[in-house]
């Protein structure tokens, strides 16, 4: 018997035994940069498992809990690995108002330093880390959040602001913002119920969907290179279950791939669970807070 010819016949399998547990260890060793990092399903994937499954998508929707260490640090350490990588990127950021954009211009030229950038943008400085590894790497940063004059006008008087002339404010913008998304009107209603609100609740939902609508546009409207992915950091609830942000996205561009990741602690229940992504899990939702918003006053132009 010819024995070579044996052992030439069994390296296939061995070559494809090696292939499935450097898979599963790629998709399961999760310790890699220290994090917990799951599917909907809880199932535990590996960091640079992620990473590798990033190159599928054209927008990865990055939900946090707004100044908390453990997710900066994540957010820093996915877009230093896909630097690294070699893969191309552009961040987009919840913390900066659409009309801050020549700020973020300024500061990427040098043109202003580190510190009137952060009184001009308003952005909290915990988040610098991430600023500067987008700067110092030529990554756009765009600043996508509806003006905080709009939204917080909404709060206060719901609809009948929207239906208002623009008068102070531009709001043409919003023309495509209905109809909302009734699934996500239901459950985030659901989740504030019970809960010390100072605002009618109808309209605080109203003012979340206008950022939303604001911060999907923003997105879309980055002429987006091909194989480029589009990182979109916000809070939790405009990204989980792709009820806010992602809902907008699929109705302007039905073709754009959209990934999403939100954090997860303890028992605290998911908006639309099963349409995550990825989840990080995290000890605490505990915030840095290290910022200081102008408190100016907010003028709707709103008689009643």
């Amino acid at each position: 018997m010819n024995t070579n010819l044996i052992k030439n016949r069994k390296k296939p399998l061995c070559n494809i035994l090696f292939l499935l547990v450097v898979t599963f260890f790629m998709k399961n060793s999760f310790s890699d940069q220290g994090f917990m990092i799951s599917d909907h399903e809880n199932n535990k994937l590996a960091f640079s498992y992620m990473i590798s499954d990033l190159a599928h998508y054209d927008v990865l929707l990055l939900g946090e809990w707004h100044g908390n260490p453990e997710a900066i640090k994540f957010q820093f350490n996915i877009i230093k690995a896909l630097i690294d990588k070699k893969q191309r990127i552009s961040l987009s950021l919840e913390h900066i108002e659409t009309g801050k954009q020549s700020i973020i211009n300024r500061y990427i030229s040098n043109d202003i330093d580190a510190e009137t950038f952060i009184h001009s943008s308003e952005i909290w400085e915990s988040y610098m880390p991430i600023i500067d590894v987008a700067k110092n790497n030529n990554i756009s940063i765009i600043a996508s959040n509806s003006p905080k004059n709009i939204s917080a006008c909404v709060n206060r008087y719901g609809k009948n602001y929207l239906n208002k002339p623009n008068g102070l404010f531009d709001k043409s913008y919003l023309t495509e913002l209905f109809p909302i998304n009734a699934k996500y009107k239901s459950l985030f209603l659901n989740k504030i119920r019970g809960h010390k609100i100072n605002s009618n609740i109808n309209n605080l939902f109203l003012s979340q969907v206008v950022k939303d609508y604001a911060m999907a546009k923003s997105i879309n409207l980055k002429d987006k290179d091909v194989g480029e992915l589009i990182i979109h950091i916000s809070g939790r609830t405009h990204v989980e279950g792709g009820l806010g942000i992602k809902y907008y996205l699929n109705r302007m561009n039905p073709a754009l791939k959209v990934a999403t990741l939100i954090p997860v602690s303890g028992n605290r229940p998911i908006l639309g669970s099963g349409e995550n992504n990825y989840r990080l899990h995290l000890k605490n939702e505990s915030s840095i807070i290290n910022h200081a918003r102008n408190k100016n006053e907010v003028i709707c132009g709103m008689t009643s």
